[in-house]
């Protein structure tokens, strides 16, 4: 890892940068990405689509910011540190 980072001239954050990245997450916050969905995104492995998200945000809060809270003290359980990757087939009629 280290000789790749060493080959690229990577921009290094700044110290108001890092502190913003590390300011606890605020409801509001959540709120807007909830509202405001990326567009064109399935759902993940879990199969909560953004819909699903915007239905139930107010029972959906508390527990988000709970869980962003234990990340930050990084007390989550090995499980929420591994990734997938799924192959979603797309019909011949869409294009990238």
């Amino acid at each position: 890892m280290d000789k790749l980072l060493e080959t690229h001239n990577l921009s290094r954050l700044n110290h108001e940068e890092r502190e913003n990245l590390n300011k606890p997450a605020i409801s509001l916050e959540i709120k807007s990405v909830i509202k405001n969905p990326t567009k064109k995104k399935c759902p993940g492995p879990h199969g909560f689509s953004a819909k699903f998200y915007q239905m139930y945000k107010e029972e959906l809060l508390p527990i988000l910011l709970k869980l962003f809270k234990k990340i930050k003290k990084r007390l989550l359980s090995n499980s929420f540190y591994g990734g997938s990757s799924i192959l979603i087939l797309k019909s011949s009629r869409e294009q990238w």
